[in-house]
């Protein structure tokens, strides 16, 4: 049996090219052996731990057997350079959006150690004996100059996060999946849906019966 990794909103986990766990939809979601998934599930990024993402068993279900249609297809087909440049101008956004959410656990990871600081400084004014003016301007100084680069990442944090959040899933940004996508256009058929069309063979056929008649 196959294991999925998802949420409760529909959101599911797959691997990208170089292992690492990204979100995507449930159509691409990826299939793992149970330990696997429990593995990875153990070791996603902090930022994903918030969207709660538990293993969830993938039941064997064999797929249904359509009845015979008739349909045409075109083989030939090429897709032009509007379609194909897409490849690239959304995956430049997804690129985009993949160090945005980067450069957000790089901040949130400064923003912890600044808060570590000013802890820092807080229990040498606690514990040390009281200083000399000048010793407590350095001590103010590097109060100051805590709090500016304080502000500094909770502004770029606040540009950041006010993105990401309306970009849950991006996967659909994916080179690869605008690639999918495009491959898709290729070897597609048309099922007739009320009558059949003769072929070039059963036309002369016909008209041959005709005739003879």
């Amino acid at each position: 049996m196959d294991y999925a990794i998802k949420n409760n909103k529909g959101v599911y986990l797959k691997l990208n090219s170089s292992g690492s766990p990204i979100t995507c939809s449930e159509k691409d979601k990826g299939l793992f052996e149970y330990s696997k998934a429990k593995n990875i599930l153990d070791h996603i990024p902090k930022t994903m731990k918030k969207m709660h993402f538990k293993v969830e068993a993938i039941p064997d279900v064999k797929p249904k057997t359509d009845k015979k249609i008739k349909n045409i297809s075109k083989e030939d087909y090429i897709p032009s350079d509007n379609i194909t440049r897409w490849i690239e101008r959304f995956g430049t956004c997804d690129d985009i959006l993949s160090e945005a959410k980067s450069r957000e656990d790089e901040l949130l990871e400064k923003l912890k150690n600044s808060d570590n600081e000013l802890l820092d400084i807080l229990h040498i004014i606690e514990i040390e004996r009281p200083k000399d003016l000048y010793n407590g301007w350095i001590i103010y100084k590097k109060i100051k100059q805590n709090r500016k680069e304080r502000r500094n990442i909770k502004d770029e944090l606040l540009i950041i996060e006010n993105v990401l959040k309306k970009f849950s899933d991006v996967s659909c940004l994916h080179r690869d999946r605008v690639q999918k996508a495009i491959d898709g256009l290729f070897g597609r058929k048309y099922s007739f849906r009320i009558i059949d069309i003769p072929n070039d063979d059963e036309s002369i056929a016909t008209d041959s019966d005709k005739k003879a008649g």
